[in-house]
């Protein structure tokens, strides 16, 4: 997603609220940059929350194409 960053326009607010993600609202720290396999750390909730909006958009569009095949 690319958006300007602005406290008013915050990009990451909206794709939070897109995807129905509850904003933190406490304290923010840095997360370590990497596990000992040297992967980044991930919320599961994010990456559950991604997969449910892909798999929407995935119906959606399937749906879309079998109305247009559909019509005369």
């Amino acid at each position: 997603m690319v958006d300007r960053h602005h406290s008013s326009n915050d990009p990451y607010v909206k794709m939070a609220k897109q995807l129905r993600i509850e904003l933190y609202e406490g304290t923010k720290n840095k997360p370590p940059c990497c596990d000992a396999a040297a992967l980044p750390p991930l919320d599961s909730n994010v990456v559950a929350a991604l997969g449910e909006e892909q798999d929407r958009l995935i119906r959606r569009r399937r749906r879309a194409g079998s109305k247009e095949r559909d019509s005369p």
